[in-house]
């Protein structure tokens, strides 16, 4: 196989590799082609890909998978819009979104500029944005960020410390530790500090 070429041009060749529904090849040797083409070292599988790699001379078009990736990414955008929308009617659920996606301090800004914030967020990040806002223990990460902020709680790497107490080693640790009703009394001690410092 080592001297075995596809004679290509500048404008590439058309290879049916379509299969019946048993799997066979309608056109077998466009199909033994195709394979040949994904081993060979010099063709790359996108165009991307080939300008990334100095050893790819070659690039398969395939416009199916471009259609699929390309329809993947509308539905990721979709989903966040949907997301946006849902979020947008409930101003303490944007204020959260934000406080995790940005290093921001929501209470800072009106309503108007969190919904622009978190706009332009959604727009270059909307896999994240999704991650964020549908994260069933948004409220508490929010929580603890904000805590984190105000100074009652502190982060030194990972872990979150209250006064000289671990509460959790990740942000995950400290929702568990939260969450267990044996510390729901620290945890009205927390709640209690932050809404002490939002009235100064």
């Amino acid at each position: 196989m080592g001297g075995t070429t596809i004679p290509v041009g500048f404008t590439g060749v058309q290879l049916d590799i379509s299969v019946d529904e048993d799997g066979i090849p309608h056109s077998v040797m466009d199909y033994i082609k195709y394979r040949f083409a994904l081993a060979h070292p010099h063709v790359a599988l996108t165009a991307k890909e080939m300008k990334e790699d100095t050893t790819k001379r070659f690039y398969i078009q395939d416009l199916a998978r471009e259609d699929s990736a390309k329809n993947a990414t509308i539905q990721i955008r979709k989903a966040a819009d949907r997301e946006f929308i849902k979020l947008s009617s409930n101003a303490v659920s944007m204020k959260r979104v934000l406080r995790l996606l940005s290093k921001t301090n929501p209470d800072r800004l009106t309503s108007e500029q969190v919904e622009n914030a978190l706009y332009e967020i959604k727009n270059s990040n909307p896999t994240q944005f999704i991650r964020v806002a549908t994260d069933k223990h948004l409220e508490r990460k929010a929580e603890i960020d904000e805590m984190v902020t105000s100074g009652i709680l502190r982060r030194i790497g990972n872990q979150v410390i209250y006064i000289d107490e671990v509460l959790g080693d990740t942000i995950d640790d400290t929702i568990v530790h939260l969450n267990d009703k044996k510390n729901s009394g620290k945890l009205t001690v927390l709640r209690a500090k932050l809404k002490e410092l939002a009235l100064v």
